[in-house]
């Protein structure tokens, strides 16, 4: 009854919160970003200079090659087959005989016995760390799920995206699922996402009397606590009296409510205007 309570007082006055996205993709080394569909009916060669790590999605039953030019001879540094029902992900790193970074001339090479199809094909010649998990995929949108990357969202403020600081964006991101920031790839900088905050859930204790929680409300909210506690806990056996404590709780909350609306600022001018 407590924790269903906090979140329903909570919705009163919500606490407001942020989490920043840096945002800044690896530049595709490609001269011609290869995100389009294409259908390998025969070997298909896509060259770059310097590329330490590959990316694409594929699907269907294929192979590729990766070679690395060592005085004009191009040295195979890695082969593999697949066969993908739907668009799979593949990517790794690029590396010379001795095991080090590639630093020359590179080439990804699409071919096999059958047709297949491939996308999103990048060649990377910056790279984030020496973990191949951390290789980025290469797609038109890059997506942020706050619910994952948090550990108390609740919802998104009104136009929760600032650029850089100082510029709340009014375009160029989407909202999805009600929870995760769509970027586009492109688009670089740091991100400040404001959500609201789901308050901390109170946890049950056996030894009441030694129970020191504070309860995630400011003053002003946690006293409106007792009430619709009171409210939901004798609804079941006393109907009359949880109506008399759920009407006080209404009419304090309402008071408050009332209080905020009237405080809040006619325009909110952030872009320099």
């Amino acid at each position: 009854a407590l924790n269903r309570a906090v979140l329903q007082v909570n919705a009163i006055r919500p606490r407001i919160a942020s989490y920043e996205i840096f945002h800044r993709p690896l530049l595709n080394c490609v001269p011609e970003a290869e995100r389009a569909v294409r259908e390998v009916l025969s070997e298909i060669e896509i060259f770059a200079e310097r590329a330490k790590a590959y990316y694409f999605e594929a699907m269907g039953a294929g192979a590729y090659k990766v070679y690395v030019e060592c005085e004009e001879v191009w040295i195979p540094r890695k082969e593999e087959s697949f066969e993908a029902s739907g668009f799979t992900a593949f990517s790794g790193f690029i590396t010379n005989e001795d095991g080090t970074m590639a630093t020359g001339r590179v080439k990804l090479v699409f071919g096999g016995d059958y047709v297949f199809s491939v996308r999103n094909i990048a060649l990377y010649e910056n790279i984030y760390s020496s973990d191949e998990e951390k290789i980025p995929a290469f797609c038109e949108y890059s997506k942020y799920d706050l619910s994952s990357l948090t550990s108390d969202f609740l919802s998104f403020t009104e136009n929760p995206i600032e650029l850089d600081g100082y510029t709340v964006m009014s375009k160029d991101y989407d909202i999805e699922n009600e929870s995760t920031v769509v970027l586009p790839y492109y688009k670089r900088g740091i991100f400040k996402v404001k959500y609201r905050r789901r308050p901390a859930a109170v946890e049950y204790t056996e030894t009441p009397e030694e129970d020191d929680t504070v309860i995630d409300l400011d003053d002003e909210l946690a006293s409106l606590l007792p009430n619709l506690v009171g409210a939901y806990v004798w609804l079941d056996d006393e109907p009359a009296k949880a109506q008399i404590y759920m009407s006080l709780y209404q009419e304090r909350a309402v008071d408050i409510e009332r209080r905020i609306k009237n405080v809040k600022p006619a325009a909110y001018v952030t872009n320099g205007w």
